[in-house]
């Protein structure tokens, strides 16, 4: 196990590449939420990715660019299908990225440093970054509140967060969130009775 924050993450010996934890992402979906099955985006183009990455003056860590080369993110019509975090197509990415270093430059806060994090997820004006990528490395990814930011390391990896995901889905830990009617698949709670 690996444990970042408060959070463990099972490393398994044999441990899936992105493209193959997508495919049974997708799968579980397709299962178990079929309603949401084309919520997910068709795959970025390596042009497109390559594109962004010019445009930010940074490398994506080998399983986000992975990750954009199966799904460009998520629809705009999800509330976030990541346990209520939306995964940002490339526009959302370039988007907040553009947004926050405006913020940056004009403020000056420093709570957000434009150079090395590139946002990938979204959940009410919170976000979960990665650093950027040098020699092909993996980075953390990263949950930064809005309101107290911090450097909160959620997962070692995109690549572990989206293992982790996947097992809670295979373990049944997962749901569609029907109460609200979000477009989401969140953790399963159990009542105390």
């Amino acid at each position: 196990m690996v444990r970042a924050g408060s959070a463990l993450f099972l490393v398994r010996p044999n441990l899936l590449n992105v493209r193959d934890i997508w495919r049974q992402i997708d799968s579980q979906i397709e299962t178990r939420t079929p309603q949401f099955a084309h919520l997910l985006n068709p795959p970025a183009s390596g042009t497109q990715v390559s594109q962004l990455e010019a445009h930010i003056g940074m490398t994506f860590p080998p399983s986000v660019r992975e990750s954009y080369l199966v799904h460009n993110g998520e629809s705009e019509e999800t509330d976030g299908l990541l346990d209520l975090w939306k995964f940002l197509p490339l526009d959302g990415v370039k988007e907040w990225w553009e947004e926050m270093k405006l913020i940056e430059e004009s403020y000056e806060f420093g709570e957000f440093d434009c150079e090395s994090m590139i946002p990938i997820m979204f959940r009410e004006g919170d976000l979960r970054y990665v650093d950027r990528s040098t020699n092909g490395e993996e980075t953390p990814l990263v949950e930064w509140n809005h309101e107290n930011p911090t450097r909160d390391e959620f997962a070692p990896d995109f690549g572990h967060f989206l293992s982790s995901f996947l097992k809670d889905f295979e373990d049944g830990n997962l749901i569609a969130e029907p109460e609200f009617g979000l477009k989401a698949i969140i953790q399963q709670t159990t009542s105390q009775s």
